[in-house]
């Protein structure tokens, strides 16, 4: 059985019900950004109906690909906690100490000029 494909009046219920927000990160959707995903893909079995559609922020969903929910969501999450302890990564720990000295050597005067700036 072939799908009769998803109106745009459709589309258009989604993102008001999502309150113009991204289905997934929850930030600002625009005609520019905004992207129809499969939560379900389409190749895993998804079918190609609005129920199984999350209107997402189009970055997003490049990232999520042919991923289900649940498999890129717990990816996203391990990337989270990978990269927010940079004692995994010497090299993050190293730029991360940089940045740390370098800001502990700014004369507080400068900062204080940034800071209004």
């Amino acid at each position: 059985m072939k799908s009769k494909g998803i109106k745009a009046s459709e589309i258009m219920k989604a993102v008001r019900e999502q309150g113009f927000r991204c289905a997934y990160t929850g930030l600002e959707l625009t005609p520019e950004n905004a992207s129809a995903d499969h939560r379900v893909p389409v190749c895993l079995g998804g079918k190609h109906d609005i129920e199984n559609i999350a209107i997402v922020i189009r970055d997003v969903n490049n990232m999520k690909g042919s991923l289900p929910i649940d498999r890129f969501v717990e990816l996203c999450g391990m990337v989270y906690k990978t990269m927010s302890n940079p004692a995994t990564d010497p090299e993050l720990t190293t730029k991360s100490d940089n940045c740390q000295q370098k800001a502990a050597e700014k004369p507080a005067s400068s900062a204080t000029t940034e800071a209004s700036q």
